[in-house]
């Protein structure tokens, strides 16, 4: 299927489906991003989305409905959307997972001798240096991170707010510590992981999976040991970068099967991507865990253990989720929040856009150090062109490597020629310059007073996100379609070489 097919006229007989697929995504278009986040601290918000949330629904109920291969569920990155996840699952999903854990008990009282009986529905998967966060109880060797998770939400009266607060002690595993001998961080059983939410920053993500790459394959002994349940591990990508992160998995894993077996064989791919806005801030140390009010699980704690600066994460943006897993999807509206399903195509459009916002906000907030919202406004020139130019020039080619990597994404999925068509027209549309643009500017207005993370970065000396953006996209047309892309390569070369 040659790329010139993308610009054939669609034939009346699938103009309705074009439509459909086109409002869905115009819907998602004008909704997207008028929920504002503070980003005077750390600041993780994708895309926000004014969304009503669905009301909760009976948590005991519904989760007990879940399939088993979505829980335990381990959770990668301890950074304010991770512990936002962690902390929301886990406060709504204990209680009725402990329930599910005892029906499942054998005759004479004990759990069933199988890893994956793990008491605990979401574990923390954090490096060693989190460790001044957390706390041990004296009856456990077992690892906690104290979690206050403040939200809130305003009624029709500006005046008033309904504010949502959980207080928690999240389950952690150390995957990188430096011990001593006397230190038994690692005594706690390692069980298999079946269902891994990766939320770390991209540049962390292939070194924090290669920490715990062994407990997801099936022949390692702890799973092959494990239930008998032959369905692969799940890796679930809501990190920001997704696409540049899936491509790096295959490139870094897809060699390391020792069987005849495909990496997809072996570990199945998601994404998500979240809308919800969430940032943390200063707390301050204490000797008892914020988690005390709850009365689930809580009540072990050792009065003499160390002090421990709990981790205080507000929730500033109610947005929405959406995941290639449906699991996940019926996860999240379990807890109350708004989700849905969306097919591999529908997903890497999203994604797509998503990237090409983040193609233009981050590099360029980082090389002027300006909020997002002043940039379109700036009266500085970039190699003698304005910013609404510069802005245009990324774009063309996002654009152009997107309908690309899209066609070959449906040569793929689809058997025929006419579904390839059929899809081909609104993919076309949502990912045309002019829209992308659209985009753009809107999200420029509405995250205005918002400090990219990028800048964020850029300022504390990090090693920022731009080789899994800009240099993403760059690399993607080079090698894979020898198609070059010259701003996109000279943003990511500029923002790399921002003074530390």
């Amino acid at each position: 299927m040659s790329y010139c097919r993308l610009h054939r006229h669609v034939p009346s007989s699938i103009q309705k489906l074009s439509l459909r697929r086109e409002q869905y995504y115009l819907s998602w278009l004008r909704s997207s991003m008028s929920t504002k986040c503070d980003t005077t601290t750390t600041t993780t918000t994708a895309m926000n989305k004014d969304t009503t949330t669905a009301p909760s629904p009976s948590t005991s109920t519904s989760l007990q409905l879940l399939p088993s291969t979505i829980f335990p569920m381990h959770i990668l990155g301890g950074g304010s959307i991770g512990l936002l996840f962690a902390s929301s699952i886990h406060h709504d999903a204990h209680k009725s997972y402990n329930d599910r854990i005892r029906r499942h008990t054998s005759s004479n009282g004990e759990i069933n001798d199988d890893p994956t009986n793990n008491k605990h529905p979401v574990t923390l998967l954090m490096r060693s240096h989190h460790r001044p966060h957390l706390v041990r109880r004296s009856s456990q060797s077992q690892w906690f991170a104290p979690v206050t998770l403040c939200g809130t939400s305003t009624t029709d009266n500006d005046d008033t707010a309904n504010v949502r607060k959980i207080n928690c002690d999240l389950p952690v595993e150390l995957i990188e510590t430096n011990i001593t001998e006397d230190d038994d961080s690692n005594s706690v059983v390692k069980s298999p992981i079946k269902c891994l939410l990766l939320c770390t920053k991209a540049t962390d993500a292939i070194p924090a999976l290669e920490s715990v790459w062994d407990r997801l394959l099936p022949s390692s002994p702890l799973t092959s040991s494990s239930s008998s349940s032959s369905s692969p591990a799940k890796v679930i990508i809501l990190s920001n970068g997704a696409l540049a992160i899936r491509d790096a998995i295959y490139q870094r894993f897809g060699g390391r099967n020792e069987t005849t077996q495909t990496l997809d064989e072996i570990v199945q791919i998601e994404f998500a991507t979240t809308t919800h806005g969430a940032y943390k801030t200063p707390s301050s140390s204490s000797s008892s865990s914020p988690s005390q009010s709850i009365t689930n699980n809580n009540n072990n704690r050792n009065e003499n253990e160390p002090t421990a600066r709990h981790y205080s994460i507000t929730h500033a943006g109610i947005g929405s989720t959406h995941s290639t897993n449906k699991e996940f999807s019926r996860l999240c509206q379990s807890i109350g929040w708004d989700s849905s399903y969306l097919s591999k195509s529908d997903m890497n459009v999203m994604l797509w856009r998503k990237l090409a916002v983040n193609c233009v906000i981050n590099p360029l907030t980082a090389l002027y150090g300006v909020k997002n919202g002043q940039l379109r406004g700036l009266k500085v020139k970039h190699r003698g062109q304005d910013i609404g130019v510069v802005t245009r020039r990324i774009l063309e080619e996002v654009s152009s490597v997107a309908l690309m990597e899209m066609e070959s994404l449906m040569d793929e999925e689809e058997d025929g020629v006419d579904n390839d068509i059929e899809l081909l027209q609104p993919t076309r549309e949502q990912l045309s310059v002019p829209l992308l643009e659209a985009f753009v500017f809107r999200v420029m207005a509405d995250t205005a007073d918002n400090i990219s993370s990028m800048l964020q970065d850029a300022k504390a000396g990090r090693t920022t996100e731009v080789r899994y953006l800009n240099g993403y996209v760059a690399h993607l047309g080079q090698d894979k379609y020898g198609v070059e892309c010259p701003w996109n390569t000279e943003m990511c070369q500029l923002v790399e070489d921002l003074p530390s």
